[in-house]
Parts: C-alpha cells; structure tokens; sequence
C-alpha cells in the first residue's frame, strides 16, 4: 500500500462533511498523458503569513487642488498582511500577470448597483466657498428618490419612467438671492406658481408626466452666477444646456421629461466650466471567476476615459491591472475582469479607477477594497438511476486561456492511497466535467475529496477549486483495519490502533474474572505476551502486569503502547482519531455485569448504536447488544457464506450483516446477501483481492 501523504491538510479538508473545501494543493511529478492517472498530491504544510504575503506600508496620494477645478485623490489604505489559511499557495499555482495589459470595458445597461460587497465610493470634494444646488425628483414607480445636486441625476434614464415632480433649493449661498422653478405638466400645462426653498413642483398620485421645466435665479445671485439646467426627454434622451428661465424639454410633443441635471456657473463662463464627478460605483459578480465594474458620472460628456485598476489584496503594485472603459450609457461606465487574469486568485481584489475628463484633471475613486468574486465551484451531482455515479463539474470564466482541467478525487480514510486523475471534458460553454464511478476506483470512508486544476496555455498549473462529497455508507466499500494497523504494529496493540489507516477498526475483547473488558484475540496470552494463562482466569490488574513482546515494528513502540490494553484506551484512541470502532466480543456466554461495564465504558466516550460496529462468531451476544442498543450495527462472523447463515443473521437484527473469510466468497455469496437485504462483507483479504471485491460491491473488507 502506498503511504498516506499530507494527512494533516485533508483532514483539515473534511473536517466538516459536505462543506466545500478550498485547500490549494499542487500535484507532486507529472500526471501524464493518459485521462486516468494514479499520482499522490503533495499537499505542503500551512504556510506562515510571512510566506504567502509580505506586510506593505500604508500609502497615500497628495490631494491637490486649484482655484477652480477641486480634485481630491484619495487611495485606500492598504490592509494588514492577511493570509488565507485555507488557500495555501504552490509554486506553480499562482502565476504572475503584467502591469499594463489593458482591456476594453462593456458598456452597461443599467444604472450602477451596489452590493453588499463592501463597496466603498470617494466623490471629489466640493468647494466650501461656492452655492450648490441640490434637487430630487419623484419617478413613476418609485417616488421620491434622494437628493443629488451639482449636475448629478435626479430621475432616471434607461428605464421608461416619467418624471412627475420635482424640488430644488440652494444651498451654501454666500450672497442673496433663491432659485425659482416651476413645470409643464400633461393636461394642465405651465404651472401658474413658481416654487422655490424646496417647495414641490408637479404632481404626486396623479399619473401625470412633466413635459418641461423652468428654473430661474432671483436677488443678487443672478448677478454673479448663471443657472443652466437640462432634461433627459422620451426618445431623445439629454437635450440640450439652456439657463436662466429658458424652457428645457419637449413642450408641445407629448414626450415625458424622465430626468434632470442643474448647476451653477459663474458669469461669463462656459456650461463646460461645471466639473463632471463620479456618483457611485460598485463591483459585481457576473458569474464564477468573473466581475463587472461600473461608475455613473455626471456630465459624462466631459469624460474621456474611466480606467479601472484591479489587483489582489495586498499583492505588489507590479500585479495591477487596467482596464478601460472608453464608452458609457446614460453616465455608467463598466469594464469586466476575471480572477484568469490573476493566476485564478480566490481571495479578495481591490478596484479603484480614474475619472480622466477632456479638461485633463483626474478624479481617483475607491470602488471596492475588499471585493472577493463568486468562486469556481465544483459540484456533485449523483447520476440519475445509480447511487455510485457522480458527475463533477466546475464552470469556468469566459476566455480563459486553457490547455486541460484535470480533477483528482481520492476518500480521505484511504490516505490517498486510492487517489485518481480524471482529464474533465468541455460540457458546454465555459462549464467542464467529468462522470466518474466511484466504486471503480475508490473505496473506505465516507467523504471523497476532489480537488480541481487548470492548466494553462502557457503550461502552468493553477488549483481553482475543491469539493469534499459525503457519500451514503451504501456507496462505497468500507474497510476495516483488521485488529487495528497489524501488517505494521503488533496486533491488538494500542500502537496497531493509533496508527490505523482505515475509517473502522477492529478489536477482540474478553472479559476478565472481574468483569472488566482486555484486548485480545486468543483466550490465553501466551502467544502475544511474555506471560501465560487464560484471561477468564485473572483480573484487570492482574494482566496489566503483561506486555505485547511480538509483532511487526515492536521495537518501534513506547512500552506504554505495548500493554495489553483495555476496551477503555481501544475507545479513547477511537475518540480521538475519528475512528468507528468494530468490537468483536470473542466469548459467548458473558455476564451482566460484564456487559454493563461495557455499557459504561461505551458511554464514557460517546459511543452509541449510532456511531459503533458490534461483531462475533456466536448470536448470543449480538443479540444482547441489539437489546441493549436498538439498531446498532452488528456483522455475524462466518467461515463462509450460505443461506442459512443469511438468516441467522436476518434473524437477529435487521441490521445484521454476513462477514465471512474471504477465501471461497464469489458474486453469487454476496448477491444472496443483497438480494436478503443484508450487506456482505469478507475479512482478511489480501491486498491484491481488494479490486475484486470491491467490484462484486462488498460492503465491507477487512484487511490487516
């Protein structure tokens, strides 16, 4: 048998069944050519933080500002040193990108959207010394929507949706004065009133669109400042700037007025004088591995390009990408990206942009720092019709660059040991996958692992996803280390149990003439022990005296290890290690105080008829324990397999199943088995035997 790599990162892997696991590990030599290909995965020990990313310097960008345009760049601080315990990296997983690789963005159809994702936005700050103007609207639909101001949005576009009301004020204002306005609203017309200081202007509950609007200033602001405002029309879409009482929309035409932008401009300048700004932004995922970005700007005809910059948290300035987006819709501009760019990184990605507007200024914006895409998942799917035929799959991003997707699956139990390469076949579209008959390959345990790895066109290696499947006992052949790991330690020795490889373990148990419970598979110790007599015959303390003095590698283990143990330490290593124990009473008439001692210790560590195997030669004292634990699983042990042993064994507990030495066991043996309704099982099978076996669907073997 091969020895079991990394135990220590699968167990981690498991340790809760079914959840998905996301333990990067790399393949240790080549798979080859062949689709199915016999490796044991190297999995490395849990990096360091120091090993996986070096603590970086917070940084910041100066702000700088002039007399007109105000622009603050502002860069989010660089997070602390985080390093993802689940996700360890290999030399040839993670490969490194170029800094300049630039990709066109497409353009949005809807408006910005913000997630839950930690989305933070940075706006340029507006000068204190300046009036602004702030105004909402009420949207069909909707109604009342927040105020924005400064020539942001208030209503919507791309929607379909009339604007039936709005309100306007100025704020900041250093000098006298107010803001007039008023609507034409559908049969009704001009409103006779002008409105001002927040007032509403339109109507609310009506159903009726504003056709267009007026807005004027009034006192000593209308001196030094011009208003100029525009609508979003049915059709149209922006029109043009107008000011100053002018009327903006498509009177007469019956076109709802959807949106609207107003700001202010100091005498004499130009409508191109007022500064776009971003609004919002966000990061979303579009699928596994993929992402959009998108920021909504207002006045985005003052803009020439937005570039996005997305790289790995923490990850060096030299791993960054741009991507630009160079055309917008209705003011969002959007560009998408895919961990494929990064080497298949799963963590968390920061996103920031710049805004370059025809003025040559720049606005920097935070988009998200802590953005973490939809990862590539594996999925298990049980083929319809069969209970051993899963079809594993794992959908990757668009336009990835790949030469193969090779999955390996292995039970955990088995330490590797039965680890196989599957090449996955494309099933459609960015999705790959493989079916895979579990029993053709695997084998002990409850839990297969598999793990999935992209290789490149470049020919790196990239893990991209992990799935631990639970698999019903019914699925897959169990094993059973046959008087613990005793091809390697001394049989029935605590070192035989500790080192045990299987998910079960067996053990022979007698009882003393005190009533207490040993481990040993004769009657007498002469033959494992430098001492002699029948166990019947002395108490607990007495045999305590005796030590194991034969079997493989006893030079290897401690004294206290070689001890002739109890039924107590068999269960306390069973405890501790996850392992179902298989107890088989070696005596058939036993007293109640024997077995109520048993119960005590059974309970001390938690053993009930839900999580213990029970086995013996004689009926009697299955049935004593079925008794005593309604539904434990009990196995009739057997020199062969007949029909009258199936009964005996149905006769006892339904939960009775055969277990005859292997020797002599065919298909039609275990199929009078399942066709009773029964499970089957064979014991000290060779290791060259266990194929065979497992494909005639034993459900046990047991194996030293």
């Amino acid at each position: 048998m091969k020895k079991i790599i990394g135990s220590i990162i699968v167990i981690a892997c498991i340790c809760a069944f079914g959840l998905t696991v996301w333990a990067q590990t790399s393949p240790a030599g080549e798979k080859g050519k062949s689709s199915i290909v016999r490796t044991v995965i190297n999995i490395p020990g849990q990096p360091s933080a120091e090993d996986l990313k070096k603590t970086k310097a917070d940084k910041e960008k100066a702000a700088a500002q002039s007399e007109k345009d105000t622009k603050t760049d502002s860069a989010a601080a660089k997070t602390e040193t985080k390093t993802d315990s689940a996700q360890p990296k290999t030399d040839n997983a993670q490969s490194k990108t170029d800094s300049n690789t630039e990709k066109s963005g497409t353009a949005s159809s809807d408006a910005a959207k913000t997630g839950d994702t930690g989305n933070q936005t940075v706006k340029t700050a507006a000068d204190a010394n300046i009036p602004h103007v702030s105004y909402c609207a009420h949207s069909q639909d909707i109604g009342w929507m927040d105020n924005v101001r400064d020539c942001e949005t208030a209503g919507t576009t791309g929607r379909s949706l009339r604007m039936e009301a709005f309100k306007v004020k100025l704020d900041n204002a250093k000098v006298e004065g107010n803001i007039e306005y008023r609507a034409n609203i559908q049969d009704i017309g001009w409103e006779s009133k002008w409105y001002q200081n927040g007032e509403m202007s339109g109507t609310v509950g009506k159903e009726l669109r504003l056709d267009a609007v007026e807005l004027r200033l009034t006192g000593a602001i209308a001196d030094k400042y011009d208003l100029y405002y525009r609508v979003h029309v049915q059709d149209i879409g922006w029109m043009d700037w107008v000011k100053n009482g002018e009327s903006a929309g498509a009177e007469g035409q019956e076109k709802r007025v959807e949106a609207i932008q107003v700001g202010l401009v100091e005498k004499g300048e130009s409508v191109k004088t007022m500064t776009s700004r971003a609004i919002g932004g966000s990061v979303e995922s579009v699928g596994p591995g993929a992402f959009k970005m998108a920021v909504e700007t207002s006045l985005p005809d003052q803009i020439n390009t937005v570039t996005y910059h997305v790289r790995p948290e923490n990850a060096d300035d030299a791993e960054t990408r741009d991507y630009v987006a160079n055309t917008h819709q209705n003011g969002t501009w959007t560009a998408e990206a895919s961990i494929a760019d990064f080497g298949f990184y799963t963590g968390n990605y920061q996103v920031t942009c710049d805004i370059q507007k025809d003025d040559n200024t720049t606005e920097h914006m935070v988009v998200s720092d802590a953005f973490k895409p939809e990862p590539l998942t594996v999925s298990a799917v049980m083929l319809e019709g069969t209970n051993t035929e899963y079809r594993f799959t794992i959908a990757v991003p668009a336009g990835a660059n790949i030469r193969e997707i090779m999955l390996p699956t292995w039970t955990y139990e088995a330490g590797q040991d039965d680890i196989v390469w599957h090449q996955a076949n494309r099933i459609d579209g960015n999705t790959f996958g493989v079916d895979i008959n579990i029993r053709d390959d695997h084998y002990n345990g409850r839990n297969l692992i598999t793990h999935a790895y992209l290789k490149d066109g470049d020919g790196v290696d990239h893990f991209i996803g992990a799935i631990s499947t639970p698999l019903a006992p019914t699925e897959l052949t169990q094993y059973i280390g046959h008087r613990g790991y005793s091809s390697a330690y001394p049989e029935n020795s605590l070192a035989s149990f500790k080192n045990n490889k299987w998910q079960y373990a067996e053990c022979d148990v007698w009882p003393t003439a005190d009533n207490e419970w040993v481990i040993m598979h004769d009657s007498v110790i002469d033959r494992m022990t430098d001492g002699s007599g029948a166990i019947s015959d002395m108490t607990l303390s007495e045999l305590r005296q005796y030590h194991i003095d034969t079997g493989a590698n006893i030079e290897q283990c401690s004294p206290e290890d070689l001890v002739i143990p109890t039924l107590s330490e068999y269960l306390s290593v069973c405890s501790n290690q996850g392992i179902i124990p298989v107890i088989e009473i070696k005596a058939e008439t036993i007293s109640d105080e024997a077995y109520a001692n048993m119960q005590k210790d059974l309970a001390e560590y938690g053993y009930d008829a839900s999580n213990m195997v029970i086995i013996s030669f004689f009926s009697e004292p299955l049935r004593q324990m079925e008794s005593r634990y309604p539904g434990v699983e009990l196995m009739y042990l057997t020199m062969s397999i007949n029909d009258e042993y199936v009964q005996t064994a149905k006769s006892i507990s339904e939960n009775c199943s055969v277990s005859s030495q292997y020797s002599g066991v065919t298909q039609r043996e275990i199929d009078l088995c399942h066709s009773n309704g029964i499970k089957a099982g064979v014991w000290t099978v060779p290791d060259d035997a266990c194929a065979r076996f497992r494909q005639m669907k034993a459900d046990y073997i047991t194996l030293n």
